[in-house]
């Protein structure tokens, strides 16, 4: 009867050695897997840390971006400069522009490089002025009537970009098309084809384009929406390389707008630094020969 007891009890003694051994040992994969997984993440927001992430829809916007996967450009040109002057590596990310505008909401895509202000867009993004002339013109067929109120658009087909802002205060009888992957010449092959009345665009990239191909059937409306203003950049909100600082000259009983906005950026950030380098471009002419290279090349 004493033997066996002594042998279950051995037995008992054997089953929670190996178990305990087991469970330790598991127990041990498991600290190692998380502390690799730990070393994983440390390595990638170590090397997020030096990437700056620039995002842009797939189709061409001359002189500015090629269509993907050619990122060159003055877009490229111009980020590159900068990332390389804060010892930063320039990503560019190419997908349909909803597909963008979500990774920057996210945070995974740092900025788009030319972004309209808007009050739904200003909840996600802040705008850094470039350095480089912006303002939009429109285009039409020869025999549309000069456009200086968008309120003309009334019974008209107004293209847009999908995922664009369509720029009007008042939609109300305008017929506006959201186009997938709208370029210019994709808005020009529409408007000449009696697909569209009117598109609106850059005003540098529509120049750009027509002195290029000398269109000869369409023309350009250079008093449809505003007239020149400095172009901006839209810097997530949510990126790693933004902080922010609540703005006191913020004035909350005045419309929002880009100088009126109710943070800014905190001097910490590497967007701040962005802003100065992109400033300090500008002002020694650095910004205008990249620009020159393009536009003066015609």
């Amino acid at each position: 009867m004493r033997k066996i007891a002594s042998g279950v009890i051995l037995f008992i003694a054997i089953i929670y050695f190996f178990g305990l051994s087991t469970t330790e040992k598991n127990h041990s994969v498991v600290i190692e897997s998380a502390k690799k997984e730990v070393v994983i993440n440390n390595n990638q927001i170590a090397q997020r840390k030096k990437l700056l992430i620039m995002g842009y829809r797939t189709s061409v916007r001359e002189p500015l971006i090629k269509e993907e996967p050619d990122n060159s450009g003055l877009y490229y040109d111009l980020y590159n400069t900068v990332a390389l002057k804060l010892n930063m590596e320039l990503k560019v990310v190419r997908a349909p522009k909803n597909r963008i505008l979500k990774g920057i909401k996210q945070g995974k895509i740092d900025f788009y490089p030319g972004f309209t202000f808007t009050n739904e867009r200003s909840s996600y993004v802040y705008y850094i002025n470039n350095g480089l002339p912006g303002g939009y013109i429109g285009v039409s067929r020869k025999d549309f009537p000069e456009v200086t109120d968008l309120r003309q658009l009334v019974g008209k087909d107004y293209i847009i970009p999908m995922g664009s802002p369509s720029l009007l205060d008042d939609d109300e009888g305008i017929r506006v098309h959201s186009v997938p992957e709208l370029s210019i010449a994709k808005a020009v092959k529409l408007i000449q084809d009696e697909q569209g009345d009117f598109f609106i665009y850059d005003r540098g990239s529509l120049e750009y384009f027509f002195y290029s191909r000398e269109i000869k059937d369409l023309k350009l409306h250079y008093y449809a929406y505003k007239g020149p203003e400095p172009m901006y950049l839209g810097f997530s909100r949510k990126s790693p390389h933004y902080q922010e600082d609540n703005n006191v000259y913020y004035r909350v009983d005045k419309p929002l707008s880009i100088d009126n906005f109710p943070v800014r950026l905190s001097e910490s950030s590497l967007a701040f630094k962005i802003e100065r380098t992109l400033k300090s471009m500008k002002k020694s002419g650095e910004v205008q020969k990249l620009y020159d290279r393009y536009y003066k090349a015609r």
